[in-house]
């Protein structure tokens, strides 16, 4: 079936959207952009400085969708941009002495949900449990129920259960205070997730292009796995692997500690995996929990992580735009920004260990081996090789076909599309004759026919128009996985 041109237009137009880098978007409350810095997608010298963890508002946790949390805990409190479900045993016991506090509110925020909690998706006894006198805030309460008061009227510690079920009830949200009905919500937008996880996006771009300084190169990975980092003092340290070196790494050697002078930032480029890769954390030796603070793992491309095994994670896990399935029963230590979350029953803590450091950087990487900064569904591609020159072919009798100079001889094309490409060209730019003038005349076309002009179609421009609908179906086939997406995730 051959697809016209008033057919081709709208799917180059929607291909063009797609390739279409997002703007940047300021995010209140966090570092101002650098002048010069890089658009994702371009080739310029990013210019990125600044806690990326800044615009969190206090929250060590957060998605910009949904999250199911089962099993473990986490240290620091927890900001859910979409639905919660509950696995068996969850507790959030932030370490922080305040945090993120409500207008109105006398204690701060535990636990932030901006959808509802998915009580018809949680699991039969789970119970999710918010210590430290901290208040819970949930957008979306049309599925839920808030019980504040005893049989006898008391005041009693909050929980929130399954609209229309008893206080004893599982499952279900149990708090260590009494928080007032009120005060529980619905509270939806009291964190603009959009544009958080848009200024999110933009600074792992940014910091996907910073060039690696650690030495030894990011390619030497012993035979036992091992790679050995020294930081250098009064500059951030970039430490750069591909998917399928992270995956080989056992043993993450410091010769020196991290500190907020000579932060480490690990940018991990899963190109060649598609943006999903599951990986074993290697063990980190010659640092604590003391210095995870100034260690940041950053997936700009990742769409899809998953913690199989291996020893704990120092250090703050910062991709966007993935959903992290964690099942591993080692720890994180450090903040978690990520699009989705699933902490598994074996899953293990998440403990407090803010990132503090400002990571700054104004060289671009090598193209070789660099993360790829596009857009959820798309990738940067090499440059393809020039073409050799073709020697310019000597011209042939009239009675024979002439072909591109750099093409091989094709069939003749059917007579209603010879037409209107005879048409094109002849509107593009005038047809000279260049023949010997021995040769004899070209006879005239035959009435209501069109004259042979001895040119063919650019095969070139068919080519390219066809590889673009082919890159188009390709973004939007992967761009149709997802689902609530936004715009530029």
């Amino acid at each position: 079936m051959r697809m016209t041109g008033l057919a081709v237009i709208p799917a180059v137009v929607c291909g063009l959207c797609a390739a279409s880098p997002p703007a940047a978007v300021p995010v209140p409350g966090s570092p101002a952009p650098v002048p010069g810095s890089a658009v994702p997608g371009s080739h310029e010298a990013p210019a990125v400085s600044g806690n990326p963890m800044a615009a969190n508002k206090g929250f060590g946790v957060v998605t910009r969708r949904d999250a199911l949390l089962g099993g473990t805990s986490s240290e620091s409190a927890v900001a859910v941009g979409g639905d919660l479900a509950l696995g068996s045993r969850y507790t959030i016991a932030p370490r922080a002495a305040d945090g993120f506090r409500a207008a109105g509110d006398a204690r701060p925020t535990g636990l932030l949900v901006d959808g509802a909690v998915d009580f018809s998706g949680s699991a039969a006894d789970g119970v999710l449990r918010v210590t430290g006198d901290r208040y819970v805030k949930v957008g979306d309460l049309s599925r839920s129920a808030t019980r504040a008061t005893g049989m006898d009227g008391t005041p009693v510690k909050t929980r929130l259960v399954p609209a229309g079920a008893g206080y004893g009830t599982t499952p279900r949200v149990e708090l260590t205070t009494a928080q007032p009905p009120s005060s529980v919500g619905p509270a939806r937008g009291l964190v603009d997730f959009g544009t958080l996880f848009a200024g999110h996006r933009q600074r792992a771009d940014a910091l996907a292009r910073c060039r690696g300084t650690v030495t030894p190169p990011a390619g030497a990975v012993s035979s036992d796995g091992t790679v050995r980092v020294r930081l250098t003092d009064r500059r951030t340290n970039v430490l750069r692997l591909t998917g399928a070196q992270l995956a080989r790494v056992r043993v993450l050697a410091f010769e020196n500690r991290p500190a907020a002078a000579r932060p480490l930032v690990i940018v991990v480029d899963t190109t060649a995996e598609g943006g999903e890769l599951s990986w074993r954390t290697p063990t980190m030796t010659g640092i604590g929990r003391a210095d995870a603070p100034y260690v940041l793992w950053t997936f700009a491309d990742a769409t899809d992580l998953t913690l199989t095994a291996g020893d704990t994670l120092r250090g703050s896990l910062y991709a966007p735009r993935a959903e992290l399935n964690d099942g591993s029963p080692a720890g994180i230590e450090g903040d978690l920004v990520v699009r989705a979350l699933k902490a598994g029953p074996l899953a293990g803590a998440i403990h407090s260990a803010p990132f503090a450091a400002e990571p700054a950087c104004d060289a671009p990487a090598l193209r070789q081996g660099a993360p790829g900064p596009e857009r959820e569904g798309e990738r940067e591609r090499e440059p393809l090789p020039e073409r050799e020159p073709v020697p310019e072919r000597e011209p042939v009798p009239d009675t024979e076909a002439e072909t591109d100079a750099d093409t091989e001889p094709l069939a003749e094309p059917e007579p209603a599309d010879a037409e209107a490409d005879a048409d094109a060209e002849a509107e593009a730019e005038p047809v000279t004759d260049a023949r010997p003038p021995t040769e004899p005349e070209p006879e005239p076309a035959p009435p209501g026919e069109m004259a042979d002009t001895g040119t063919r179609p650019k095969l070139w421009l068919l080519g390219t128009g066809a590889a673009l609908l082919v890159a188009t179906g390709t973004v939007l086939t992967r761009a149709s996985r997802r689902k609530d997406k936004d715009p530029c995730e």
